[in-house]
């Protein structure tokens, strides 16, 4: 359904909204009161407000998430496209989803967003407030990895994360849809679209002498094992919480998949962060990215070994993804009067640094097939 910008609601509406379900859905002897004017932050794909209600000496500290589209010049109202209709109740529904199974293990550090209601009328999904910094910000920022304990510590709340994703893997897949089910074959089949959109920026990684028998390689994989996927994994949607607990955000569950959908995803945000690529991927250092994914992977896998070529194939796709990403959002923001310098941020930034990466990658492949 194609979706025409309106205007957009009021924050006075939307809290509004807010406080007529809590008075309804949690009533006390005086109403629920707004505490202080919401703090907005809008996001690609939503709005978010962040909301303190308060009645009767009890609080509640809220996340309330409006869904938008990327294009949309403002946050319009969305509960009037039917495509971000279904997009809210189905994020409602996995979230929901999520925080009661992982009610079932008893590792306390280990934690989901509890997500109070989904609001059609405004489509609107309110959840739970986590207090705590994105794990990149924390943990895998260079000043951080920097420090004595640094790495020591990022590697430890990466084990925890592992852990975390292994737990959101345990997910039943028995009422999976058909059209949510994807596998190997169709990440090669993206991986491989990657590579020719690459082409359109003069990247050639059919030259590279490496790419044949590393695609001979992924050409082999299968997989007959799919869980729920998170599907967005990547070092900001993993929160840490002042009691070093973990928490992820935007586990919408879209599809099925292979575990490594999620494994080779993370792995590929830990090569590709922005501040990696501004060192042309020498920072932090190869071997303290391979320590990094290493301890994440040993979470998950609990001392068992990852397949190394399965695990290649999802980190290629989305490194490929990345580089793509990275060159077309060059060319729009440097559009007009400062076209001249996409060229050299391409040509001695962008590229290099993924050359580098995607190199270290088609080796790390061909010395598994030694």
């Amino acid at each position: 359904m194609k979706f025409k910008p309106e205007t957009f609601l009021s924050s006075e509406a939307i809290v509004s909204a807010v406080l007529d379900y809590f008075n309804e859905k949690h009533p006390l002897s005086s109403p629920w009161q707004l505490q202080r004017p919401p703090t907005v932050v809008p996001k690609p794909w939503s709005t978010l407000y962040f909301l303190n209600l308060e009645a009767e000496q009890q609080q509640r500290h809220l996340v309330v998430k409006i869904m938008r589209f990327p294009d949309q010049a403002t946050a319009a109202v969305s509960y009037q496209s039917e495509e971000l209709l279904i997009r809210g109740q189905r994020e409602y529904e996995s979230l929901l989803r999520v925080y009661q199974h992982f009610l079932q293990q008893d590792d306390p550090h280990l934690r989901a967003v509890y997500p109070e209601a989904y609001l059609p009328d405004i489509n609107a999904l309110i959840m739970d407030f986590v207090p705590g910094q994105p794990l990149y910000d924390n943990n895998l920022s260079p000043r951080h990895l920097l420090s004595r304990q640094g790495m020591n510590e990022a590697m430890s709340m990466l084990q925890r994360c592992g852990k975390w994703l292994r737990w959101l893997h345990e997910l039943p897949v028995d009422d999976a849809p058909a059209d949510r089910c994807f596998g190997p074959v169709d990440s090669l089949a993206i991986l491989l679209e990657h590579v020719r959109q690459l082409r359109a920026w003069g990247v050639e990684l059919e030259s590279w002498p490496l790419w044949q028998p590393t695609l001979a390689a992924l050409q082999q994989v299968n997989d007959n094992h799919y869980v729920w996927v998170h599907g967005d994994l990547h070092a900001r949607n993993f929160f840490l919480l002042p009691d070093q607990s973990v928490v992820s955000m935007d586990t919408a569950l879209d599809r099925l998949d292979s575990p490594y959908y999620d494994l080779g995803k993370l792995v590929a945000d830990l090569r590709s962060r922005r501040a990696r690529l501004l060192s042309l991927a020498t920072f932090p250092t190869p071997g303290m990215i391979d320590m990094l994914s290493q301890a994440f992977l040993a979470g998950y896998f609990a001392g068992g070994l990852a397949d190394p070529v399965l695990l290649a194939l999802y980190e290629g796709r989305f490194l490929l993804q990345k580089w793509l990403e990275s060159l077309q959002a060059l060319q729009q923001a440097f559009s007009g009067r400062r076209t001249a310098w996409r060229v050299p941020v391409q040509r001695y930034i962008v590229n290099p640094a993924f050359y580098r990466i995607m190199t270290s990658w088609m080796v790390k492949i061909n010395k598994t097939l030694d």
